[in-house]
């Protein structure tokens, strides 16, 4: 960085002085900007997508066709990730090396002939092929909780959680009634299915029906995507009422179906507990676990 100063004066004084500084040479590129990852067309990978940068740090130059780029892979809360691509030219890549369902992220280095930029990475998101039955979801850790969407319809900031157990016991997806006169409008959607016919197992209580009224909740099931209007009621009644005791629920979905959700829609209450959700073959039971 060159940088010149100038101090003007006459017979009376000197003024302040003033300088100009500017960068000669090759810089460091700046990181790349609008990085997302989405969802590969055949629902199996990640696509990830940047802009590229057009100058270095301090305004420098940098030779942009010498731009290349270092990517990584991080599985749900690692702080050491996986490298997937070095020196890649471009700025998209599609990684269809996922083994196994997760929330990934992905971090992006730009390198040019002369330097290395800054890393910037993406926001957690599930990305890998459908589970394969059968499967069984005993929300034993945050992160296997992590890999369903939750979603907060009526906005009222009170949506599902996971729980490490309540007072003593009940660990798995929770969600709390929030005491503000709105019906509970809160989604719990599984990851993505493999499209079969298939049993869908679980079990719910209301934490406790002691001068509360009990928990009351919707099943249904999507052949699209986890918009909730593009969900189907799979049972007859409106919703369902849950006890203060565990109890198994079992339905079938039909061929095509892409997702499945637990919907929440108390309007009193305190708190609807889920746990031990099964994928599992037509008429296949789900191996029997505690849920203390």
């Amino acid at each position: 960085c060159i940088r010149d100063r100038l101090v003007c004066g006459n017979d009376i004084g000197r003024g302040d002085r003033v300088s100009k500084g500017i960068y000669v040479g090759k810089g460091d590129p700046m990181g790349v900007t609008d990085l997302a990852a989405d969802v590969s067309a055949d629902g199996q990978g990640a696509v990830v997508t940047w802009t590229a940068p057009t100058q270095g740090k301090a305004d420098s130059y940098i030779d942009v066709s010498t731009l290349n780029y270092d990517i990584v892979r991080f599985k749900d809360n690692e702080t050491k990730g996986d490298t997937i691509a070095l020196g890649h030219k471009g700025t998209e890549y599609v990684d269809n090396a996922i083994e196994a369902m997760a929330n990934y992220s992905y971090a992006v280095t730009p390198n040019t002939d002369n330097a290395k930029g800054d890393v910037v990475k993406t926001a957690k998101a599930v990305f890998g092929p459908a589970f394969e039955m059968p499967a069984t979801f005993g929300f034993n850790t945050v992160e296997e909780f992590e890999i369903w969407k939750t979603i907060d319809a009526n906005g009222n900031y009170s949506t599902w959680t996971w729980s490490d157990g309540y007072y003593g016991s009940m660990r798995g997806a929770k969600c709390n009634y929030n005491y503000d006169e709105v019906a509970a409008a809160d989604w719990l959607i599984s990851p993505r299915l493999n499209g079969d016919e298939q049993t869908i197992s679980f079990f719910a209580r209301s934490f406790t029906l002691e001068n509360q009224q009990p928990e009351r909740m919707r099943v249904l099931y999507s052949t699209t995507d986890t918009d909730p209007a593009n969900f189907t009621k799979i049972h007859a009644a409106d919703y369902i009422e849950l006890s203060g005791e565990w109890t198994e629920f079992r339905y079938v979905v039909p061929q095509g179906a892409r997702y499945f959700a637990v919907n929440c829609v108390s309007d009193s209450g305190f708190a609807m507990f889920v746990d031990d959700l099964s994928f599992c073959l037509l008429y296949t039971s789900p191996s029997p676990r505690d849920r203390g």
